[in-house]
């Protein structure tokens, strides 16, 4: 999941647990910040959001191939942390943060190895 223009892309980290009977599992874990609330304003959500389509590259499922990009703008969430594995919770409305403001590139939910289906929403 690529997020910012300059380039930086979500890293991640595979955790691999082989069991004495050979067979493993494994978990892919974030290795770089993931923890971002969207800037979208209620007066002008459509214009919040700028989509890029792309061509679909040879496997569409993934970083690379991805069909479309949405580029929108959004701050670090330093108190929004893994809970049990997986991003934890956060509490509903908007969220406050002091961090620089960025332009964050997502693509679709099925493209990625780190997956977030929610994103906080950002005051101001």
């Amino acid at each position: 999941m690529r997020f910012n223009e300059l380039g930086q892309e979500l890293k991640v980290e595979l955790i691999l647990d082989v069991r004495h009977d050979g067979h493993g599992d494994f978990e892919v874990r974030p290795a770089s910040p993931w923890n971002y609330g969207l800037l979208l304003p209620d007066a002008d959500m459509k214009g919040a959001i700028q989509f890029e389509e792309r061509p679909v590259g040879e496997r569409p499922f993934s970083p690379e191939g991805a069909g479309v990009v949405a580029h929108v703008m959004g701050r670090l969430l330093p108190d929004w942390k893994l809970a049990h594995g997986w991003a934890g919770e956060f509490g509903p409305g908007l969220h406050q943060s002091a961090e620089p403001l960025e332009q964050l590139s997502l693509i679709p939910y099925g493209c990625t190895n780190i997956r977030i289906t929610e994103f906080p929403r950002l005051s101001g």
